[in-house]
This record gives C-alpha cells, structure tokens and sequence, in this order.
C-alpha cells in the first residue's frame, strides 16, 4: 500500500522542486517531506497531496520553528505551535483534523524578521475504491454470442485510473484527465469468444491516495453444437423380443445432455414417456407392445441443440392378459361375490382358457370343475358365483395362437358367520370377595384370522374409566384370553371377537370386586353412655356403609334386638351389630351403654337427727353417687358455690328458719330439684361449756338401719318423688 503512494505524490515533483528552489531565494521557509519510510515527496504548491501513509515534513531551518494548522480549509491559522523535534508527522488516523484533509503552515526566525513556508494540503485516504458488477446474471450461464457487461466504481477521495484485462489481453481501461475530480464512474466491457470455453477478467481500479481494488470474474463461451447417436433398433424394424435403446452425446470436451419423447401407441390409447438432462448417455428399456416413436436431440450447458434423430418402431411379445376380478388376494369376504374372469388378446388367433378352482372348509378339499373354453375376442369375461364359506384357490391359464402364455392364481376366504362368545368366571351382576379370573373364548371357522379383544373399565364417579386392553389372535378352538381385576371396585368388562372377513360379535358383563368388611359407624354415640330408657336411633341398615348390598343385625347382651324394640329397664348392656355383604366380607362392632331412671339422691351433712342445725355449723351438700353432679345450690337468697369435689358447703351463724334449695344431675339426664327446709337453734350451756352431741343419724333405708330412719328425710324424699323426673325413687341421706 505505501508503494502505490508514489504514483499520484510524484505528479507534483517538478512543482515542488520548484517552490522549494524559489523559497531560498524569496526568503520563505523550506519544508521537505516524505514518508515514515524516509521515502522523498515533492509536493506541489497549492495542490492536495493524497496519501495512504503518514507523512512527516522538516523545516529546512537551525533556528526555533513552529507550525500552524488550519480547521477551515486555508481561511485562517491558528495560533503557531512551538516544535520540540526536527520534524512533524501527520498520520491517516489521526481524527483531529476534519475530513482528513490537513492544511499545514510552518515558520521561523531568520534573525529578528519571521519566516513562513507554503501551505501544504494534505488529503488521507487508506480505503480502496469499491468495485461493482452491475449486471451478474449476465455471466452467470454459458455465452453463445457477445455480451456486455458493466462495472462501476466509486471513490470518496477520487479514482485515477481503471484497467480491465482478460487474460493478457486489455479489455477495457479509464484514465483520470488533469485537473478532473472522478469519484464514481462506469467502464462497459464486450465478453467476445476467445477460443477458451473458460474466460477470467480481472479489473483494476486506483485511487488519488495509491489504494487499488481488484474483481475477477469469470465467464463461458460455446457456440457449438453437439451430436447424437441412437443404437438398438433401427427405422420401421418391428421387434418380437424386447428392445434396449441407447442414446449417447458428444460436446467435445464439455459435458452434453439429452432429451426424449417416446411415444407407445395402443388401439386408440396413447403413452407418453418424456425425459431430459440426461448427461452423455441415456438407455431405455421396452418390454410391452405397442408402435412406438421415439424423438431425441441433444443441447449443452450453453443450450446449443443438436438436429432432431427420430425412430419408429413395434413390439409384440406379451401373451394374453389374464385377471381375477370380484376378491382380492388373500381377502377375507363376509357375503357372496361374483368371481370375474378376463382374458385379453390383441393378437390374430385363438386364445385356449382353462380355470381350476379349490375350496377348503373343515378340513376338507374340494376340486370344483369349470370347462376349458376357446376365445377369438380381443377381451373375454366370464363370471361364476361363489357363496359358501371355506378358502378357495383359482387359477386362471390363458395360451394365444403364438404360444405366448399367462396365467394367475388367486386366493381369498369366505366367512359369513360372526364368531361366538362365552365368558366365564363370574355371572352378569356378580360380586366376588377374592380376585377373580374371567376367561374370554370365541368360537370361529378360522382360528388364526380371529381378534378378540377385551376391554376392562372401572367405574368412577364420573363414569367408567378404561383399565387396560387385551387384543390376542387365535390360533386354535382352545384359545382364550383371560381377564384380572386386582383391585376393588365396579368394573364393566366388554369382550369382542372380530374375523378377518369383518364379522363381529360383542358380549359385556357388569361385576363388583369387594375386599373390604362393611363399616360400621355410629355406635360412638351409644358407648359408655347413659339413656332413661334405649331404642336405637336408627335402622340397623343405616349404621353401616358399603359398596354392595348389606345384612346387619343388632343384638343386646347377645339376644337380637330389632329396630322397633325399648330396653327401659335399669342396668348395663352391651349393643353388637353384625354385618355381612354381598362378597361374603363381615364386620362387628359393639358399645357398652347403661339404663338409668333414678334421680340423684343428696346427701346433707351438719344436720342432727331431728333435721335442724345449731348455730356456728357447717352444712355440706353431696351427693350419693359420684357420678351424679350437683347443677346449683342455695342457702336462702344466697348461692352457695360448688367445690372442686363436687359439693358445696357454707356456715350457718344465725338463728333462724332456711330452706336450702337444691339441683341436681346425673348422666342419663334425670334432675332433682328440691328445697330442704330447717332451722337453726342454741346449744344450752353447761358449767363445762356448749355440749355437742355426736351421733350421726342416717336418714336411708339404704343405710341399713330401719330405726334411725330420719322422718324429715323421708318427707323431702317423698318431695322429690313429686319433683323428680319419671317419679323414680329419691333418696336423702343426713349426717352430722
């Protein structure tokens, strides 16, 4: 690239010599100039120096020197720089100046007077001008005649001279003229015959700064046609065997190609083979009859064509056509079919057809006999009905008066009758509380040509849901397919047996597997519980759930116990209810429960035995069961709070008459609600001072001591007789 900068830097030398001759004699500074590789530039005054390489200039001075550079193309200057070297460099990709385009002052003293050089314009440039093929397509195929082609060029910085070579031959050349500005331009070259089939052009374009582009192209010439040959028959030759035509192509040492019609006429049809771009040789193979024509040429990749070789000729060396129509083979037919035989001739002469046919049904084999006929027709059909199930074999044979001969064999079933189907294992509605086995079995004529298919679904909430499929092909009477189901559930199973001729029989049946014992639910309720009296609060039936129906009985104490039925009588039983399915699966489940009618009986403390109280005791209220608890207590107006253990106590300090009102609970919801009346006396004093008594007055039967049965006692029992729930005994017992 640096030694293309000579060309357009050595047009300005002579100027330069000159300026730099006059600057010593005018007194102006001298500046010489070359490259970063000391290469001499003889620059021009007033012209622009293009260049492609940094370029350092050195003021022909020993004394102090400075340099200026202009931003406005010469207008003006800027304040001069101080140099600090011998010389100053100006590089291609320096982006301080505008445009790459410098404009460049130096000065120096020459005693106390300023002397300046000459301006010098300097223009960078390192991109090569761009080179364009404006019509490509132009040389894309192969050239049979002159053409034009168009190349164009462009150059921001301008373009200086354009040459275009094929080979060693100058094709097309541009050059700039003096003083002209060029930074887009057009050269047009004529692609001529050159006796080569392969042309290369290459074009060359300069610009102002030494940068050069180049394009090769390259481009084929051929005028020349190539030639054609066809081998294997010759004009009007009828053949009676068949026929290997070859075509080959000749191009020189270029490749050819070869296209074709051949023509094969029929009575009044018509075939028509047509083939191209078939390299050099091309080979046909003919077997059939017919009068055939056949038009070949050949061409080139440049699309010269060859003159047009045509042959015609006939061939005739089929036998008669023979064909079973009505059922193809190995088809399997489900009704009765009409069995067609054609047999065609285009030849003079008789034709002989002879037809055997074969049927094969449980094991046996019969011959069925059909004459042997004559024909004289081009085409002969005749029919024959077929309508009995079993597998047949027909073989039709045809022999023209030549001797040529064809035959054809077919062979199908026929199957009118759809295939049985037994299911066993389980019966239609079933419920099985093991895994059940369900076999699948299908009768058929052919074994081998059965599908059956089984099915299984299982039913969701939604619907049944697909389980799994089984598809198995018989092979024998004693196939079958069987089925499991694992889990629980209600299944549908749905079996099929289909036979190749499309007879199909279907057959379904609905089960239930259960593993599971009937859960029975509820008697929570009942256990460890209290009742008044007891009957259950439903069916038996609805304190069980299953999947499938359920027997459930209730027993009490082991002696059954029907829905209708009251137990009223005190005491502690057992309820059992027992359940069993329909899969034979059983459950039991049982709760203690106890019969209680007999209010709660209270107990008094800190009575005497006639029922009264002295003054400064305490009264505690109870009750005889620990079970029962009391509800609330009041002494007067007053409540009395219920302790932790269950009973409530209080003073009494004042004399006086109280009634004590008492609730009462207990866990089979009887209440006793009762008020005790009593009063409150003094104790006389004695010398040794208040005399307490301590013997403790039962007021209960229950007690067993009839004689200090307390008669306050047995009144307020007889109260809660009236108060208490159902009327059921009350009991008051009073302890000092």
């Amino acid at each position: 690239m640096r030694k293309l900068t000579a060309f357009p830097v050595l047009v300005c030398l002579l100027c330069a010599l000159t300026m730099n001759v006059n600057a010593k004699e005018t007194g102006q500074l001298g500046v010489n100039i070359t490259t970063s590789d000391n290469e001499k530039i003889l620059m021009m005054t007033d012209h622009i120096c293009y260049s492609s390489v940094p370029l350092v200039f050195t003021p022909d001075t020993q004394q102090e020197k400075s340099y200026s550079i202009s931003v406005d193309d010469g207008e003006s200057f800027g304040a001069y720089i101080k140099m600090d070297n011998e010389s100053v460099t100006l590089y291609p990709d320096d982006k301080t100046a505008p445009n790459k385009r410098w404009l460049i002052r130096f000065k120096s003293m020459e005693g106390e007077d300023e002397c300046f050089s000459d301006v010098y314009k300097v223009c960078f440039d390192v991109t090569p001008p761009d080179i364009t093929l404006a019509d490509p397509d132009k040389i894309s195929g192969i050239l049979t005649e002159t053409e034009t082609v168009s190349l164009q060029f462009s150059d921001d910085t301008g373009i200086t001279r354009v040459i275009s070579k094929c080979g060693s031959d100058i094709i097309g050349e541009l050059h700039r003229s003096e003083g002209e500005e060029v930074t887009d331009c057009t050269l047009t070259l004529e692609l001529k015959p050159t006796g080569r089939s392969v042309n290369t052009v290459e074009t060359t374009c300069f610009d102002l700064a030494g940068n050069s582009s180049v394009m090769t192209f390259e481009y084929m010439y051929d005028d020349t046609a190539p030639s054609i040959h066809v081998e294997g028959v010759d004009n009007s030759e009828v053949c009676a065997t068949p026929v290997s035509l070859s075509m080959t192509s000749d191009d020189g040492d270029d490749d050819a190609f070869i296209s074709y019609v051949l023509k094969r006429e029929t009575g009044d049809e018509i075939v028509t083979k047509e083939a191209s771009d078939l390299v050099k040789k091309a080979v046909i193979d003919l077997d059939d009859d017919g009068l055939y024509t056949l038009s070949a040429s050949a061409y080139d990749r440049a699309g010269n064509r060859s003159d047009e070789i045509v042959r015609r000729f006939r061939i005739d060396t089929t036998p008669p056509r023979v064909a079973i129509n009505g059922a193809g083979e190995g088809a399997d037919l489900r009704k009765g079919t009409n069995i067609s035989f054609d047999v065609e001739d285009e030849c003079e002469g008789t034709t002989e057809v002879n037809i055997t046919m074969k049927r094969t049904a449980m094991g046996k084999t019969d011959l069925i006999p059909i004459e042997t006929y004559k024909t004289q027709a081009v085409l002969d059909s005749r029919e024959v009905n077929i309508n009995s199930d079993g597998e047949y074999e027909i073989t039709l044979a045809a022999t023209d008066g030549a001797g040529n001969r064809s035959d054809i064999t077919k062979r199908f079933r026929m199957d009118t009758n759809a295939p049985d189907i037994s299911i066993s294992g389980i019966n239609e509605g079933g419920v099985t509380g093991s895994r059940p086995v369900i076999r699948f079995c299908a009768g058929e004529m052919f074994y081998d040509s059965t599908i059956m298919t089984s099915v299984l679904e299982k039913k969701e909430k939604d619907g049944y849901r697909f389980i799994s499929k089984n598809e198995h092909v018989m092979k024998d009477v004693h196939d079958h397919v069987d089925v499991i189901a694992d889990s629980e559930g209600v299944y549908r199973l749905t079996c099929s047996a289909s036979d190749r001729s499309g007879n199909k029989k279907e057959d379904s049946i609905t089960f239930t597997v259960d593993y599971t014992p009937p859960v029975i639910s509820g008697l929570s309720d009942v256990d460890n519980s209290f009742f008044k009296s007891f009957k259950l609060a439903k069916k038996v039936r609805e304190y069980v759930r299953d999947a499938t129906a359920v027997k459930a009985l209730a027993y009490i104490n082991d002696v059954p116990f029907s829905d209708e039925d009251t137990i009223i009588q005190e005491g502690k039983y057992v309820l059992t209810i027992h359940a069993k399915d329909e899969a034979d699966n059983e459950s039991e489940d049982s709760a203690v429960f106890i019969v209680d009618h007999t209010s709660p009986q209270v107990v008094l403390e800190g009575f005497d035995k006639n029922g009264n109280i002295q003054k400064g005791s305490i009264v505690r209220v109870g009750l005889f069961d620990d079970a029962d608890h009391l509800v609330s207590v009041k002494f007067g107006d007053m409540d009395v709070p219920i302790g932790a253990d269950g009973t409530a106590q209080f003073p009494v300090n004042d004399y006086g008459s109280y009634c004590i009102s008492v609730v009462a609970k207990d866990d089979a919801g009887n209440v006793t609600d009762t008020d005790i009346h009593t009063e409150c006396y003094m104790n006389a004093f004695l010398s040794g001072g208040p005399v307490k008594e301590e013997k403790t007055i039962l007021s209960s039967a229950a007690m067993g001591d009839d004689e200090n049965i307390d008669p306050i006692g047995l009144m307020v029992g007889m109260l809660s007789i009236l108060s208490g729930t159902f009327g059921f005994v009350y009991r008051t017992f009073l302890r000092d």
